[in-house]
Formats: C-alpha cells, sequence, structure tokens
C-alpha cells in the first residue's frame, strides 16, 4: 500500500513563538513539505501527500470497506482533512472554528470530558 516512507517533525512551543515560526516555516523548508497548525502551540511538517486522509483511505481499501463506515473524530487542525473524508466527520467542542466547520457534527464535550465517546454512543452503538 505504501510505496514511500514518510516523515514528520513536530515542535512544540509557545503560541507567540510558533505563530513566528509557521509565517517562517515556507521560506525555510523546500516545496515538497506542507506544515499544519494542529494546536495554537504546536506547528508540524510533512511530506506532500502525507495526510490523514490519504493514510485512512489507504486503511480502508486494506480492509475492503468504504468511507462510509468510517467515523473520525478531532479536534486540531491538522484533522480537517480525514473529518472531511469520513462518513461521518466529529469534531470536539473544544476544536478551533475550521474544525468545526468541516465537521458533520461538534459534540457537546469536549476531547478531555468525554467528546469521543459522545460520538460513539450517538453514531455507533
Amino acid at each position: 500500500m505504501w510505496t514511500t516512507p514518510s516523515a514528520k517533525c513536530s515542535s512544540p512551543s509557545t503560541p507567540p513563538a510558533a505563530t513566528r515560526c509557521w509565517r517562517q516555516a515556507g521560506r525555510c523548508l523546500k516545496a515538497g513539505s506542507t506544515f499544519t497548525r494542529p494546536a495554537p502551540f504546536f506547528i508540524e511538517a510533512v511530506p506532500l501527500g502525507v495526510a490523514k486522509d490519504v493514510s485512512l483511505a489507504g486503511l480502508l481499501e486494506e480492509m475492503g470497506l468504504t468511507r462510509d463506515n468510517l467515523m473520525a473524530c478531532g479536534d486540531g487542525l491538522n484533522d480537517r482533512s480525514m473529518i472531511r473524508y469520513a462518513g461521518v466527520g466529529v469534531a470536539m467542542q473544544n476544536a478551533e472554528p475550521p474544525v468545526k466547520e468541516a465537521a458533520d457534527y461538534v459534540t457537546e464535550a469536549d476531547n478531555n470530558h468525554d467528546g469521543v465517546a459522545e460520538a460513539i454512543e450517538k453514531f455507533i452503538l
């Protein structure tokens, strides 16, 4: 299924320092990388084409399933692709606004207070 290795570089920092780094990131690396900000204090760099939706599509194919069989839950900006891809995309209550906009459903609870359990009870059980 996967023919090339992938690597991820993650860097936690203070939100102001992460913002400065985010602004400079495109100038620092070659065009072969994608940058995401899962949270205000975090930056990730991955090779182009590496994303959660792509990984889930490969996994579903291996399992003989479709995206209609998939529920994806997330709260970070790097979760948007899988939330949009899934048959049911769920954003946690504490997710950033663009994540909530990508979701089919936003939980009443956040990820620290059983938001995923809420989604499982609503859509799976």
